[in-house]
């Protein structure tokens, strides 16, 4: 599977999250004006107390990321459902909106999860982020049997990240599926892909369709 950290392995295996942590409350103060030159020392003494757990890494929650790495995809869903997804849609971090993905495809939330893929490429045009929402949209095509958008998308990833962590991939799932089509456009992709990547993961199909007469 494809994370949209650029990581390619095995699925996470979903694990029961962790207890959650109890955080301390955290509320600022503001010193009224002229008060800090009148009580601030040349050599403050560490922060104690309160405030200072309140700020520790270990007491904050765990990212999306981290939640969809450990497999807890129905945490991320849950959460976001939770802050409401038309928000989440229109304020999250381009990060979270790619956890959001992730986790909307391994929990079976095909429409969500191209929800948050269709909103990194609008949001967050020209950027890493974008050009891997576009990839991802390609093989949800693919895989649902929609192969002509999934080749649109495959060829749109290529022009926005010719040289990007999965242009290999792409060029290859085009030829892939050109070639289950009998396509005839499928030689003239294999040997793209050959000039490219020779030593890619999909070369050997692209010398076997070369070989066919």
């Amino acid at each position: 599977v494809v994370f949209q950290d650029g990581r390619v392995g095995e699925r996470p295996v979903a694990v029961a999250p962790p207890a959650p942590v109890a955080r301390q409350p955290f509320a600022p103060t503001v010193a009224p004006r002229g008060a800090e030159r009148e009580t601030a020392s040349p050599h403050p003494a560490p922060a104690t107390g309160p405030r200072a757990r309140a700020i520790e890494p270990s007491s904050l929650p765990p990212t999306w990321r981290e939640l969809v790495a450990r497999g807890a995809f129905g945490d991320v869903v849950g959460e976001a459902r939770r802050r409401g997804l038309a928000r989440v849609l229109a304020t999250a971090p381009a990060s979270e909106l790619a956890a959001l993905a992730d986790a909307g495809r391994y929990a079976g939330e095909a429409a969500l999860a191209e929800r948050a893929l269709e909103t990194q490429r609008r949001r967050f045009p020209g950027t890493p982020h974008a050009a891997m929402a576009t990839f991802l949209l390609g093989r949800m095509r693919e895989d649902a049997g929609r192969t002509k958008d999934a080749l649109a998308l495959y060829d749109r990833y290529l022009a926005e990240a010719p040289s990007g962590s999965l242009a290999a991939e792409a060029l290859g799932r085009k030829l892939l599926v050109l070639h289950e089509q009998r396509d005839t456009r499928a030689a003239t992709v294999a040997r793209q892909y050959l000039d490219r990547f020779p030593a890619g993961s999909h070369a050997d199909v692209a010398r076997a369709i070369l070989k066919q007469p």
